[in-house]
């Protein structure tokens, strides 16, 4: 049977309704009807699906339909080339690289009582060619962008135009990023001028006042360079949550006394987590204004709380104490601060941050000290070239998150203990879990701060996970998901893999998907999730690519090979055909 289908795909559609694409079929040459292809979600499968829809009529509370394959077979035929066909236009969507050179825009400043409003006319460079005339607009949903156009037969077309939707978009896209960093840099040097008038009043205001003003500034001067004598002691609590609950020394003079006093606490009596503290004490305050934090417990070592006692930090004898429970703890969890928190820092700094560095510093295939270095260079040009306070500290603060960054321990045996032996024993990848799922739920506040990245970690790695099984369609994991819970607190880390992407439907650019992404639940409610990887792909090739990455990071978190994923799903699987009587696998 000679059938042909042509198809139009509406990319704003897709995300609004459940229509993917609209057009015409033709049979044999002699008669055509239109058709739409819809998308539904399969809750067998968990994916996005397409159909076929054909032409329908209303008759009352009643749909009946006007033209429809009665033959399944013919049925069959119509749908494949209807899908082949959505599905050619789709790839063909995929926006392929537009190399624009240059983009020019003027402002129109004008309002008019106009429902749409003209915001600026644009001028773009691309390939050789020069493009003017790109009228700006604004309606009731949003700006958008007009292309240069012509007048015939009382119509209005386009002169020049993207050859697909997608490429249009594309230029559209550009055109009005454009436009609205035009529009900030106006705003900003409003702001400017605004500030300066205001600068100017209150000089003229306090300039009667300028000796007292000098006289203050000669008086903090004179403070900084007080030597402030800090008095360094340590804790150790045989509860870190209760420091009235079991056992707790204070005033301990040196770090190795806290060590041998810590090591001595008997574990068959523990009240709760033991903790190893650190107390602030500056000459001439009194004692209630003393900073204390604990900074080693159970089994992590938890550097990045001192940040929120700077003095405390920054203090030369706290730094030495802070390496030695580090060396005589080697099994330790050494917490860093969030990667998020120093990507952050670092752009409030106005520092280009390199995510895939910050990545290789934190598993340690990136030297943390060359980096650190990068930073302070950096520091050195902004005092002698922009001196701006604001992102100076930010930048300091970048410096010390970078500085307590820690390459992740594989093994005993790198490490010495106090005593300085080495201890032969060697960590394995699959060691019993440190923490049970209620220790650990108690612990998770004192590793999340705003957000859970670190607290879904602490809970992967020091706990023994009740990991689900797999489903696995083909070569591949479908999904795979792990639960820590205390009752109403829990952490949860899903793997989801969509590698079937042309099964189902895509909304913008998107065909396949894989992720890990981790939540937490506090008292029933649910956390923002933390994507922890997350991948898009428009093409198979690439997907796979993503698929093992994904794949690996998961089983590295999660303790376990590819090749028991698969076994455990082979295993459920026998089970099932010996209760279906089946031949096993």
């Amino acid at each position: 049977m000679n059938i042909k289908a042509n198809m139009r795909v509406d990319f704003d559609s897709i995300k609004n309704t459940s229509t993917v694409a609209t057009g015409w079929v033709e049979i044999e040459g002699i008669f055509k009807f239109p058709v739409s292809v819809r998308k539904w979600f399969d809750d067998k499968s968990g994916k996005e699906m397409m159909f076929v829809s054909y032409p329908q009529r209303k008759d009352g509370d009643r749909y009946s339909g006007v033209v429809y394959p009665h033959d399944r077979e013919v049925r069959n035929e119509i749908d494949r080339v209807v899908l082949d066909v959505t599905k050619e236009k789709l790839f063909a969507e995929s926006v392929p690289d537009v190399n624009i050179d240059d983009v020019r825009i003027t402002p129109l400043n004008q309002k008019t009582d106009s429902v749409v409003q003209k915001l600026g006319i644009a001028s773009v460079k691309m390939y050789g060619m020069t493009v003017n005339g790109i009228v700006i607009k604004e309606g009731r949903k949003g700006r958008f962008v007009q292309m240069p156009q012509y007048q015939t037969q009382g119509q209005y077309r386009d002169t020049v135009y993207g050859v697909t939707a997608a490429i249009q978009r594309k230029i559209e896209e550009r055109v009005l990023l454009e436009y609205d960093r035009i529009i900030r840099a106006q705003e900003e040097v409003n702001m400017q001028e605004v500030q300066e008038t205001k600068n100017n009043q209150e000089i003229e205001q306090t300039a009667g006042n300028t000796q007292a003003i000098q006289e203050e500034q000669k008086k903090d001067e004179e403070n900084e360079k007080k030597t402030v004598n800090a008095v360094i002691t340590f804790t150790v609590a045989e509860s870190s949550e209760f420091h009235n609950m079991g056992t707790y020394i204070d005033n301990i003079s040196t770090v190795e006394e806290a060590i041998e006093k810590f090591n001595q606490i008997d574990p068959a009596r523990l009240h709760g987590i033991p903790a190893i503290g650190i107390n602030y004490h500056v000459e001439g305050t009194d004692s209630i204004e003393d900073e204390q934090a604990d900074i080693v417990m159970g089994k992590i070592i938890d550097v990045p709380s001192l940040n929120a006692y700077p003095d405390m930090r920054d203090n030369e004898t706290v730094k030495a104490a802070i390496e030695k429970l580090i060396e005589a703890y080697p099994e330790s969890l050494v917490l860093s601060p969030t990667e998020d928190d120093v990507m952050q820092t670092l752009e409030l700094a106005g520092v280009a941050a390199d995510r895939k560095r910050l990545d290789g510093i934190y598993s340690g295939t990136e030297d943390r000290e060359e980096y650190l270095q990068y930073l302070k260079s950096l520091r050195e040009n902004y005092v002698e070239n922009d001196p701006d306070e604001i992102k100076m500290s930010y930048l300091d603060k970048a410096i010390t998150y970078v500085g307590q960054i820690r390459k992740p321990q594989t093994s005993k045996d790198e490490n010495k203990g106090i005593d300085g032996a080495e201890d032969a024993t060697e960590i394995q990848e699959d060691e019993e879990p440190i923490y049970s799922s209620a220790d650990v739920i108690t612990l998770m506040p004192n590793f999340f701060a705003e957000k859970n990245r670190d607290g879904v970690r602490f809970a992967i790695k020091n706990t023994k996970l009740n990991i689900d099984n797999p489903i696995i369609v083909g070569k591949y994991i479908r999904a795979q998901c792990f639960t820590v819970e205390n009752g109403n607190d829990k952490v949860f880390a899903r793997f989801q893999n969509e590698l079937n992407g042309m099964e189902h439907m895509r909304t913008g650019p998107l065909l396949i998907r894989q992720q890990i992404v981790m939540q937490v639940f506090k008292d029933g409610v649910p956390q923002p999730p933390y994507l922890y990887a997350s991948y898009k792909s428009d093409n198979v090739t690439e997907a796979i690519e993503h698929y093992n990455e994904c794949k690996g990071w998961w089983t590295d978190l999660t303790g376990q090979t590819t090749a028991e994923i698969f076994q455990r799903a082979k295993t459920k699987e026998n089970k099932q055909n010996v209760k279906q009587n089946k031949p096993g696998l």
